[in-house]
């Protein structure tokens, strides 16, 4: 009976992790979808690498 107990009991454990899991990627895509929202708002976005930002620099530091 014990066996069957600790069969049981890592069952439930592997659920809870599953559902903590399948809770994480639901929050996480929710999350994407209202920053989505929110730059359409603003009628787009304007994207900056940083190797454009730190080019911007040196020409700077240069002249």
């Amino acid at each position: 009976m014990s066996f069957q107990r600790k069969i049981e009991d890592h069952k439930k454990e592997a659920e809870l992790k599953t559902a903590k899991k399948r809770a994480k990627r639901l929050k996480k895509k929710m999350k994407a979808r209202q920053k989505g929202r929110e730059s359409q708002r603003m009628g787009g976005t304007v994207i900056r690498t940083s190797s454009e930002s730190s080019s911007e620099g040196q020409t700077m530091r240069t002249k």
